[in-house]
Parts: C-alpha cells; sequence; structure tokens
C-alpha cells in the first residue's frame, strides 16, 4: 500500500503573534500583544473636500490594520435640525467674537453645515455615520515608533486628524478586530457624519461608479 507525504504547511508566525498572541497587556495608551506593541487611534477630523480614493491610501499604510464602521443616519430630520441649531451658534459666534481665529472655525462650519443641509434636503444625498479606526503595529520599541511616526505624517498629509481614545484601549482594540462589533464609547467618539458621496468617493473603484 502506497503511502501519501504529508506536506508540512509553513507557518506565518507573525501573522499568528497578532492573531492569537501569546498574551495581552493593555495600557491607557496602548496594548500589548505578545511581542507587538500597538496603538490603535480614530480619525477625529476630515478636509471639506475628499480626493478619489482617500480610503485606498489609508487602507495601504505600513503596519497598520484598518476598521471602518458605517451606521446610516436614521432620523435625519432631527439631525438637520441638529445642525440648524449649530448653524446658529456658529452665526451668533461669527458675530460677536473678536479672535480671528474663532471667527474663521465659525465661518468653516458655518458652509460646511449649510452645504450638508442642502445636500440632504434638496440634492437627496444620504448620510452615513462613519467610524475610522487604525492600529499600528511594532516588533520593537524602535519599530513602533518609527511605524506611528509614518502613520502621523501619512494622516496628516492627507488633511485629516487622527486622536487616541486614551483609557480606552481594550474597546478600541475589540473594534479594530475582525471577529468582533462596535462599541458604543468608541463610536460616540470617533463618529463623523459623511456623505455617502464622499465614501464612495474613498473606494478605489469610485471613479468607474460615478462614470456609469
Amino acid at each position: 500500500m502506497k503511502t501519501k507525504d504529508i506536506e508540512t504547511m509553513p507557518v506565518n508566525q507573525e501573522l499568528l503573534n497578532l492573531i492569537a498572541p501569546q498574551g495581552i497587556e493593555i495600557k491607557s495608551s496602548r496594548v500589548q500583544m505578545g511581542e507587538f506593541l500597538s496603538k490603535i487611534q480614530y480619525i477625529s477630523g476630515y478636509p471639506s473636500r475628499v480626493n478619489i480614493g482617500w480610503l485606498l491610501n489609508l487602507k495601504d499604510i505600513p503596519n497598520t490594520i484598518v476598521s471602518l464602521v458605517i451606521t446610516p443616519i436614521e432620523d435625519v430630520q432631527a439631525f438637520v435640525e441638529g445642525v440648524s441649531k449649530g448653524i446658529t451658534t456658529d452665526k451668533n459666534t461669527y458675530n460677536t467674537t473678536q479672535n480671528e481665529f474663532l471667527k474663521t472655525q465659525a465661518e468653516f462650519k458655518i458652509m460646511s453645515a449649510e452645504t450638508m443641509i442642502r445636500e440632504i434636503t434638496i440634492d437627496n444625498i444620504p448620510y452615513i455615520n462613519l467610524s475610522f479606526l487604525a492600529k499600528t503595529n511594532g516588533n520593537t520599541e524602535n519599530v513602533f515608533t518609527e511605524n506611528m511616526r509614518i502613520v502621523k505624517n501619512k494622516i496628516a498629509g492627507m488633511g485629516l486628524k487622527a486622536r487616541l481614545p486614551a483609557f480606552e484601549q481594550e474597546e478600541a482594540l475589540k473594534q479594530a478586530s475582525p471577529y468582533d462589533v462596535a462599541y458604543e464609547r468608541i463610536t460616540k467618539k470617533s463618529n463623523k457624519q459623511m456623505s455617502l458621496s464622499a465614501l464612495f468617493n474613498g473606494l478605489p473603484f469610485s471613479r468607474k461608479w460615478f462614470d456609469r
């Protein structure tokens, strides 16, 4: 009887350490997963206009895993009313402040809010909540520091702002994992309202999508 040779598959040790680490130690601003150091950040600010393929650029950051949670805005009327109240507050700031920075900031917020209301009520463009997390890894302190520097520069170069969910790295770690769910403590901080068209603009096939 002929015996079959058993082929041993090679083990991707780095991937194994990320998926099933020897141990996990969660600190206030980062996570130790086996031999890997990790830090999770969320995108807290976006430019008024995003470039085609912006999501693809974020996805391709080295040594970084990204997680997106997209939820629809169900009560559109209440959302529009909330944006309208914000416009009133910002107009009051614009008309009363002597601080040029606050004046410019209020003007920008007014323009963005008015655009949002017009797109929803007139152009019928759906809006969604987007929670974007980026988990950066490194197997040594020096490598980790360098990887974080690259991520910081990449995000800033795209006109985005990132923040650290301090003392909430455990929930952020779970949400950034492909096998877990979204957590309200994280999405409440990280959710940003965005038009569905802006989200599609970030996808690599967006140009073909809009040309159809």
